[in-house]
């Protein structure tokens, strides 16, 4: 199930969605949790290096909690009885600090979460760890924490951990794709120099591709029975590749609105989309009816 983003807001001239369009936008801000990335599943390795490599588009602001090409997160010393845990943004042209107030309240929280009473106990110091990164995540008001942590993603709702939505890299990779697709950005694979990127009807195509792989060979079926039925089959076929790519693209604009404030207004819209995404399905399956029955 599609999850709500709290999204963070720096300040009353930036709109508090960066999905939001107009004349003030904001990028997406992202952190990587480095530490609890470097084993990662394979497919979540493979949605972790997309992510590296969308980090360098102007669209994205990206952040890692340890030392490397992006800026980094630094997290100074403290002792629990201090009013603040020191955080530090340093990159090679700036640094900025901020706070993480009250050190011993989310000692507490982390003792909490894991059900241990000892403060001391190594789980504890693992989950309060994580916490902290959370909570340095938050102070910067970066929007998606990028994590494999068991802990903070298995309390997510939480309300303490919810404010940092900790994502999977293949979770956040959906999201930051969808937001590159509303700037109208197609992008798949980039570095610091160059990016190659798709229009938006071959991008729509490709994926309807990968979606739906044994379509093209079905289609090329219908070419080839062309010649033997003397009807309109080739065009039939085409006509639910080509609904099937309106579908995602319907679906695309669903996720869009979900992703902004919700009002009267945006309940509306994707109303309207899904209302155009199931005529577009119920076309593509009439389509396949006719092909199947050619007397109809």
């Amino acid at each position: 199930m599609i999850e709500r983003i709290n999204w963070a807001r720096s300040g009353f001239d930036e709109p508090s969605s960066p999905f939001l369009r107009g004349k003030s936008e904001r990028p997406l801000k992202i952190t990587f949790h480095t530490s609890s990335l470097a084993e990662a599943p394979a497919e979540e390795a493979k949605a972790l290096e997309a992510l590296r490599q969308l980090a360098h588009l102007p669209e994205i602001k990206a952040l890692d909690t340890e030392s490397g090409s992006l800026p980094h997160l630094e997290i100074g010393a403290f002792e629990n009885s201090d009013a603040y845990i020191p955080v530090t943004i340093r990159s090679q042209n700036s640094i900025t600090k901020a706070g993480i107030p009250f050190p011993h309240q989310w000692l507490g929280i982390a003792a909490h979460l894991t059900g241990q009473t000892d403060p001391q106990h190594s789980e504890v110091q693992s989950v309060f760890a994580d916490l902290v990164i959370a909570r340095a995540h938050c102070a910067f008001e970066y929007d998606i924490l990028i994590t494999s942590s068991h802990q903070l993603l298995t309390h997510r709702a939480d309300a303490l951990v919810r404010e940092a939505n900790p994502r999977t890299p293949s979770e956040a990779a959906q999201i930051v794709g969808l937001f590159l697709r509303s700037h109208s950005n197609y992008t798949w694979q980039a570095s610091e120099r160059r990016r190659h990127t798709l229009n938006r009807g071959l991008f729509y195509w490709v994926l309807v591709r990968h979606r739906l792989p044994s379509m093209w060979r079905y289609f090329s079926a219908c070419v080839h029975a062309e010649t033997v039925r003397g009807d309109d089959i080739l065009h039939l076929g085409q006509s639910i590749l080509v609904r099937c790519a309106r579908a995602l693209e319907a679906r695309d604009a669903i996720g869009v609105q979900f992703y902004i404030p919700q009002n009267n207004d945006t309940r509306d819209v994707i109303m309207y989309h899904f209302d155009y995404l199931t005529l577009l399905l119920a076309g593509a399956f009439d389509a396949q009816a006719r092909i199947c029955s050619p007397c109809l």
